[in-house]
Parts: C-alpha cells; sequence; structure tokens
C-alpha cells in the first residue's frame, strides 16, 4: 500500500516538473514573445487613434481659440475690461478707507 501511494507520488512529481520544465524552456518564451508583439500593437493602434482624434478636434479647438481671442480683443477696444478693472480697483480703495475710518474710529465693520 505505502508502495503504491510513493510510486503515484513519485509519478504526479515527475510529471509537475516535465510540465515545469516544458513550459521554462518553450512556453515561457513563445508567451513573452506573443505578449511583446501585442504591446507593440496596442500601442501603435492607441498612437494612430489618438492622431486621429487630434486631426478632428483640432480644426474645431482653432475655431474656438480664435473665437475667444476675437472676442477678448474687440472686448478690450470697447473698454469693458478696463472699466471693469477701474471698478474693482475703486471699489478695493474705498474699502480700505471704509475699514482703515472704521478702524480708527472703533466702528463695527460693514456686513457683507
Amino acid at each position: 500500500m505505502i508502495m503504491l501511494a510513493l510510486t503515484a507520488l513519485c509519478s504526479s512529481l515527475l510529471t509537475a516538473l516535465i510540465f515545469f520544465l516544458g513550459y521554462k524552456l518553450y512556453l515561457k518564451k513563445e508567451i513573452e514573445a506573443d505578449l511583446d508583439r501585442l504591446v507593440v500593437r496596442a500601442r501603435e493602434e492607441i498612437r494612430s487613434g489618438l492622431l486621429e482624434a487630434g486631426r478632428e478636434l483640432l480644426p474645431e479647438l482653432r475655431t474656438e481659440v480664435a473665437d475667444g481671442f476675437k472676442d477678448a480683443m474687440s472686448s478690450a477696444v470697447k473698454g469693458e475690461i478696463l472699466s471693469k478693472s477701474a471698478q474693482d480697483v475703486a471699489r478695493t480703495g474705498s474699502e480700505i478707507v471704509e475699514n482703515s475710518l472704521a478702524m480708527i474710529f472703533g466702528l463695527k465693520k460693514p456686513q457683507g
């Protein structure tokens, strides 16, 4: 009975060793070569897809940028940017004066 179990164990170990060596010597190289080919192919396909998407979106992006630039330039020419900046400076200056006077006279700061 023990001899039968030992024979089965040795047979199983020998079979596992043969499969392991076959994998190490042959299959591993084949699998790695296939994976390397797949990686190269995936990179090429992703790159070509990204380039194609970029080519499709580039005209729209250029149009949007040009429109934004034209809007900014027309706003600057109209003086909207300058008047808003002047208003912001005046508001900030008046708040500084107001807060300074409130501190001098011990008044509460206005809410808001």
